[in-house]
């Protein structure tokens, strides 16, 4: 019952940003997040030296602006440190431990899988290969929008079937 009621969110959670442009998979892509106030896409990617993390900067984390033809843009200072930004916990060839800075109540791992950088975190009680963060924000659109709720879609690794959780703040 559990997996279908999770299934049938998944399938609402699709619809619901399905005019939300779906960034390019690319070969070092980790996961990437969208949000309600417009289309413009924060995208994570992996940095990777010889097969490795890059130890100094192991994600590459930026905008591509949808709203001007899909331009990458760099976070800004606010968005490194308060928003976007990523907190390393751990560092090491293989494998880093992380977390948004704005969320840090939720651990991101990512792995080199066969040569394949993904990134892993429990959702909805199960493992899986996060794949988007959707940020729901409140009607107020001043200049810091309240977030309503945080939707995570992701892949189970056992079974490779969608997995979605949705977090109400």
């Amino acid at each position: 019952m559990k997996l279908m009621f999770a299934t049938v969110l998944w399938m609402v959670g699709l619809f619901l940003i399905e005019d939300y442009p779906a960034p390019k998979q690319t070969e070092n892509r980790l996961f990437y997040l969208q949000r309600s106030t417009n289309t413009n896409t924060v995208i994570y990617d992996a940095q990777l030296n010889g097969g490795h993390y890059n130890t100094n900067t192991p994600i590459d984390a930026y905008w591509l602006m949808y709203a001007r033809n899909g331009e990458r843009e760099e976070l800004n200072f606010f968005e490194q440190q308060r928003a976007y930004g990523i907190k390393y916990e751990k560092v090491e060839q293989g494998t880093i431990q992380f977390y948004l800075k704005a969320y840090p109540k939720r651990k991101i791992k990512a792995v080199i899988n066969n040569g394949q950088p993904q990134a892993f975190m429990v959702i909805n009680q199960q493992l899986a290969r996060l794949n988007k963060v959707f940020i729901q924000t409140r009607d107020n659109q001043g200049m810091f929008p309240a977030v309503k709720h945080i939707d995570l879609f992701g892949t189970n690794i056992k079974t490779n079937t969608p997995v979605f959780e949705r977090i109400a703040l």
